[in-house]
């Protein structure tokens, strides 16, 4: 894989889905991003409803996991998309599976006008046992409040080692840093371990 610092860069450069879609391709890297936003861009258009569930402790991933054809790729997302509110803050989270098998990507969306994500954005996952991990905003910059964590070995040791906490540790609260605004929601211990499960079924399906 080339130079992953070129690969940011290029990422964070563009200003739409549309545009990385049809940039050409740099780097093998680039390419692979492109190809993993594809899948959420097909996700969000067919997937218009969230299963709500109080609780899915227990449930086998056939229950937790929904698999899918559109437009002949295959989508692997979870049935959960979390809608997580405090007070004024409220940010929804969407776990699937990237094109390649190779890697999840989680879609957080931060609610609300005027949320822009840019070069300097980064998200702070506060765990239940005290510990803390900072995810730096790698997707193109944007004020429509969207950013993705790439989670896999692909993407090497550090995004593996946030996929391997998300899926044993429990999420206490999330903070995002925008270029303009700073928002905190807390998540309670069922949204917790909801989210733990959905990342751990979603992983099963990772090719080996």
């Amino acid at each position: 894989m080339k130079n992953n610092n070129d690969m940011l860069t290029t990422i964070q450069g563009l200003r739409s889905f549309d545009e990385l879609l049809n940039l050409g391709i740099l780097t093998q890297s680039v390419k692979l991003k492109s190809d993993l936003l594809k899948s959420i861009s097909s996700v969000n258009q067919s997937e218009n409803n969230a299963y709500n569930r109080d609780q899915n402790e227990g449930l086998p991933c056939s229950e937790i996991i929904d698999v899918y054809y559109s437009d002949g790729r295959q989508n692997i997302v979870s049935k959960e998309k979390f809608d997580i509110q405090n007070k004024t803050d409220r940010i929804t989270i969407n776990p699937i599976v990237g094109s390649s098998r190779s890697s999840i990507l989680v879609q957080i969306k931060v609610e609300g006008k005027d949320m822009c994500f840019d070069s300097d954005s980064k998200i702070l996952l506060n765990f239940r046992d005290g510990s803390k991990t900072e995810v730096s905003h790698e997707s193109y910059d944007n004020c429509d409040g969207e950013t993705i964590i790439f989670l896999g070995k692909i993407f090497g040791e550090q995004s593996f080692n946030i996929l391997n906490e998300l899926k044993y540790k429990e999420v206490e609260s999330i903070r995002i840093w925008m270029k303009n605004s700073l928002k905190t929601v807390i998540l309670s211990r069922t949204e917790s371990r909801q989210l733990i499960n959905s990342i751990d079924c979603l992983s099963s399906y990772l090719n080996k």
